[in-house]
């Protein structure tokens, strides 16, 4: 690509990161409308619905593994997780994953059965058909009891992040987003499988992370993770200090992350902003703490609106390059992303 087409993506890249078409959008007055529903049913009468079949089959279980995967997901993120899995596995006996009428019937019987925990707010969505309107966005996450289902029904072990739902909305609706980053990159071809998505190093101990992947190209092998900086501090229990912990924390998770998640292939780490003000933000952070300048070439930047603007999300991607002759000593530029076909 020339200069000019480089900048003229960048360009528009980083004006749909900002665009209203975006459903995992954070505003101080989520906290006061958003609705949290758990239906709690006793366990004897769970054990009765699962010998009746009401709940506790294959197909469950991978919406369950898509869930327990992701952490908190909507059923769009929930049903992309799935034909990702679909395409590399057809003989899974997977849920009806472009069947949303399907996939909706299947959750709300899990709700009902107690398996799920669902948190809903109001987002206000531009529309092609319609305009601006108000959208409902439903997050879902699982309990115990639906892990140990998915468990012993499919064995797959997966370490969950218990009590997920107890974080800030701003947390949720950033972790959803960054879920949904993963789900899409999961679709290109060079896809593999999902991975743990758990970190584990000395200096960090245990972090769970939004979405972890492998895709392959050849035989170059690409350990892919999403995390998200939606960048907010809320006031009502973060101190400035409290905020700095957590922005410090996320850096050195990027870096850790890079440094020692692999000696089998290259490590990646794509980082889902809310928009371009969190963009801006995020670089200088990263540049003006320096210790990830080498690292610089292996992380990614995207986020809802740009995958929700463009029919492909190759072009999507910007990286942060530093650049002497620029007042800031960087510059954000679209880029290919070498782990995607």
């Amino acid at each position: 690509m020339t200069a000019r087409e480089i900048l003229k993506r960048t360009v528009l890249i980083r004006t749909a990161l900002s665009s209203n078409n975006r459903h995992y959008v954070y505003k101080p007055s989520v906290n006061e409308g958003y609705i949290k529903k758990f239906n709690y049913v006793q366990h004897d009468l769970k054990v009765l619905q699962f010998a009746n079949d009401e709940m506790g089959l294959i197909s469950d279980c991978f919406i369950l593994y898509g869930l327990a995967h992701l952490g908190i997901a909507d059923k769009e993120s929930i049903s992309l997780f799935i034909r990702a899995l679909a395409r590399k596995n057809p003989d899974l006996s997977l849920a009806a994953h472009d069947n949303m009428e399907a996939m909706d019937t299947r959750i709300r019987a899990m709700m009902k059965c107690g398996l799920l925990f669902n948190i809903r707010y109001e987002a206000f969505v531009e529309y092609p058909d319609r305009g601006m309107a108000t959208d409902i966005v439903s997050l879902y996450t699982l309990n115990d009891d639906a892990y140990n289902i998915m468990k012993q029904k499919t064995q797959r072990r997966i370490s969950i992040n218990s009590w997920i739902a107890a974080k800030s909305m701003n947390e949720l609706i950033g972790w959803a987003a960054a879920g949904y980053v993963g789900v899409h990159i999961a679709q290109n071809e060079a896809f593999v499988d999902y991975l743990d998505r758990v970190l584990r190093t000395k200096m960090l101990g245990a972090v769970y992370l939004p979405c972890e992947l492998l895709t392959c190209i050849g035989d170059d092998r690409f350990y892919i993770a999403i995390i998200s900086a939606y960048l907010f501090r809320d006031k009502r229990y973060q101190t400035k200090r409290d905020y700095q912990d957590v922005c410090a924390f996320k850096l050195n998770t990027i870096k850790n992350y890079l440094s020692v998640r692999t000696s089998k292939g290259m490590a990646i780490m794509v980082i889902a902003v809310s928009d371009n003000t969190d963009l801006m933000e995020m670089a200088q952070m990263i540049v003006r703490n320096q210790f990830l300048n080498d690292y610089l070439s292996y992380i990614y930047f995207t986020g809802e609106g740009a995958f929700r603007s463009t029919g492909n999300i190759r072009n999507c991607f910007l990286q942060v390059i530093l650049d002497s002759k620029s007042d800031k000593g960087y510059e954000i530029v679209s880029a290919d992303p070498i782990f995607m076909i």
